[in-house]
């Protein structure tokens, strides 16, 4: 007999890159994301050019954009408000990898502007990483990942890929 009336509902996490100039999401960088966490992960960047800007959902699930979608509109950053705002109302865990830097209209920075993103990342539980590596360990490793890390000698670097030490390679 069920004892549980309905299924939980795993989140399966949020992440928002900032693809301006100084900023970049590169189609194996992605992938090898996408490899490192969770089924479900949502991945969406952004970038603007004058003072427009564009959020462009580039992984769902198990879908992915082409690699030519996953290059920004402009160099600047833009649309940082607008695109937190959207990644505050998706679901968590919630990340936001960017260097910090945050730009509104003509690509100008703005103290008001950096302290309202900063302020909506503290109320919508949105975490700042500045490298992708960071992720897996925000929204949570695949579970091949996590066994394979679990399994390793105290200290020892598995890597994220092959699931490996490295030895291998050294070995050849």
């Amino acid at each position: 007999r069920a004892i549980f009336r309905q299924r939980a509902r795993q989140s399966r996490g949020t992440v928002l890159v900032d693809v301006s100039g100084s900023m970049s999401l590169k189609p194996a960088d992605l992938d090898r994301m996408l490899a490192s966490t969770r089924a479900g992960l949502v991945v969406a960047i952004y970038s603007g050019k004058g003072d427009e800007g564009e959020l462009r959902v580039v992984a769902d699930g198990a879908r992915r954009a082409a690699d030519a979608q996953l290059k920004g509109v402009g160099s600047g950053n833009i649309v940082d408000l607008p695109a937190l705002a959207w990644l505050a109302r998706q679901p968590g865990p919630r990340l936001w990898v960017s260097d910090g830097g945050v730009t509104g209209k003509g690509d100008q920075p703005s103290r008001a502007l950096k302290e309202q993103c900063f302020a909506l990342c503290k109320r919508s539980r949105i975490r700042r990483v500045a490298k992708l590596d960071e992720v897996a360990t925000f929204v949570g490793a695949a579970p091949s990942v996590a066994r394979r890390r679990a399994a390793a000698p105290a200290g020892a670097k598995v890597d994220r890929e092959t699931g490996g030490d490295g030895a291998e390679a050294e070995a050849l």
